[in-house]
């Protein structure tokens, strides 16, 4: 993708760390200057501070006497940021395709809304960091609200339900910019993002559309491979002018359907606590409560219609929907919520076998195995136990006070209750500050049992709306942990 920018700031930097301080209240002064917020702000010091670090450390080694350049670009609606140096060559390829793992990177990933790497032959090399810009300030077509259309009649338009093809993904980011602005996850603005996991098979979207070519509503389903049994259910939204027409709950059943054809054995969603629509509609096709994740979306994020951008994090309610039969698989319950996970269990109607081990029974690597994932749009981080080792105690601590120095806002942890140890982690994972969510049926060919963090963040409790009793009940057991 070529952008077409416009040149800010361009710094020469002396590869001397002292030196970042001043540059870096510079980029942050910079950024504030073109609307982003004290935490947006901090996030671009971070990536630029993380980039500028790797020059100094990695393509200098080390050499407080070479010099490098610091970008600053406005395009095509993103802040860009450049780094360029003539340093140590850079193995891009690895880069690109995701084979380097180092958590820096992985924040520089996950804090901004695209990275770029470039080879400049004989110029060096350059890293570009993206992020989107303010809604006030992104200079691109408007799809404004037809104060006119509002007032016309709709109720005998006639909708096509189908899959969304790869080419029309600016009808939607059109219904995406009618129904929450430009507070949405981030990369439903960049096509190229959208229309490669439609094409890769890890995206299907489930359009209704009019005649004229509008798409009044969508639903996603959303693969984390390609072959995976189970998926998740999101980005449910409607036109604001065709609200009240059931479309909704007609999206779903045919999701549900499609789901069905595929050999899906379920859909896991979050539906917000902010309003019932969602909720309401999920649980009207079959879905079940099994957990409740408390701060999960951002305050930014805002409803046209229904509510405007929240005074503090809003919950979401994490809902499974079965649609094939699971196998009856063995699980291993830790003690202090086994009764709560049983009666989800009959709740959904899965059939599962509970085991029981002696933890002497147990062996374990020398080392845990943990994967780290942050979603930037929502300041949340996952992370997932896929081994444990003698070592998991001190594992998740260091990962955890590297999120919390990162500041991020809410940290999920899953584990595998097809593993017997998660029958004897739970205290430990407790005394960390982790609190019960829920649990997620067949999300790696097996049930995960999430914990939850909360990181000093307030919570929008005076408008959080839940629907049924069964998930009154299971948001009073969480909150019973929380306070």
């Amino acid at each position: 993708m070529e952008y077409n920018k416009a040149l800010l700031s361009r710094l020469t930097v002396k590869s001397d760390k002292r030196i970042l301080f001043p540059v870096m209240a510079f980029i942050k002064l910079l950024a504030k200057d073109f609307g982003f917020n004290e935490s947006d702000a901090d996030k671009l010091v971070l990536v630029t501070k993380e980039a500028c670090t790797n020059v100094i450390k990695h393509a200098f080694n080390g050499s407080e006497d070479e010099l490098f350049d610091i970008t600053v670009e406005k395009g095509n609606g993103c802040f860009i940021i450049g780094v360029e140096d003539k340093g140590l060559p850079f193995d891009f390829d690895s880069e690109e395709k995701g084979r380097s793992k180092g958590f820096g990177l992985t924040i520089m990933r996950e804090c901004t809304d695209g990275i770029r790497f470039m080879n400049l032959g004989n110029k060096g090399k350059r890293v570009e960091l993206l992020k989107k810009l303010p809604s006030s300030l992104i200079s691109t077509q408007e799809f404004s609200e037809n104060t006119e259309a509002s007032k016309t009649d709709v109720s005998k338009t006639e909708f096509e339900f189908r899959l969304m093809r790869a080419d029309e993904y600016l009808k939607l980011e059109q219904l995406v910019y009618k129904t929450y602005g430009y507070t949405y996850l981030s990369f439903v603005y960049f096509p190229e993002r959208i229309k490669e996991m439609i094409e890769n098979g890890l995206l299907q979207s489930n359009i209704a559309i009019t005649s004229e070519g509008v798409i009044a509503g969508h639903a996603a389903v959303e693969k984390l491979h390609k072959d995976s049994k189970v998926a998740e259910f999101g980005m449910l939204m409607v036109d604001p002018l065709y609200r009240d027409m059931h479309l909704g709950k007609r999206l779903m059943n045919n999701t549900i359907e499609n789901a069905r054809q595929q050999g899906i054995l379920g859909l896991y969603s979050e539906a917000v606590t902010i309003h019932t629509y969602s909720q309401k509609t999920i649980l009207d096709s079959g879905g079940k409560e099994t957990g409740i994740m408390l701060g999960y979306i951002s305050k930014e994020l805002s409803f046209r219609k229904i509510r405007d951008e929240q005074p503090a994090r809003q919950s979401a309610v994490l809902i499974y929907t079965k649609i094939n039969p699971e196998p009856e698989r063995p699980v291993w319950l830790p003690r202090e919520h086994s009764a709560v996970i049983k009666k989800i269990y009959d709740y959904a109607g899965i059939k599962r076998k509970y085991k029981k081990t002696l933890l002497s029974e147990l062996k374990f690597d020398e080392q845990s195995v943990i994967d780290v994932t942050i979603q930037q749009d929502f300041n949340i981080a996952h992370m997932e136990v896929l081994t444990f080792g003698n070592d998991i105690e001190k594992a998740l601590r260091i990962h955890l006070r590297e999120l919390l120095i990162h500041r991020i806002d809410v940290i999920y942890l899953n584990i595998s209750l097809s593993n017997p140890a998660a029958e004897h982690f739970n205290k430990t994972i407790e005394s960390l500050g982790f609190i019960f969510c829920g649990i997620v049926p067949e999300y790696r060919e097996g049930d995960i049992l999430r914990y939850q963090y909360l990181n000093n963040i307030d919570l929008n409790m005076e408008s959080t709306e839940i629907v049924s009793d069964m998930g009154k009940e299971l948001f009073e057991y969480v909150m019973k942990y929380y306070k």
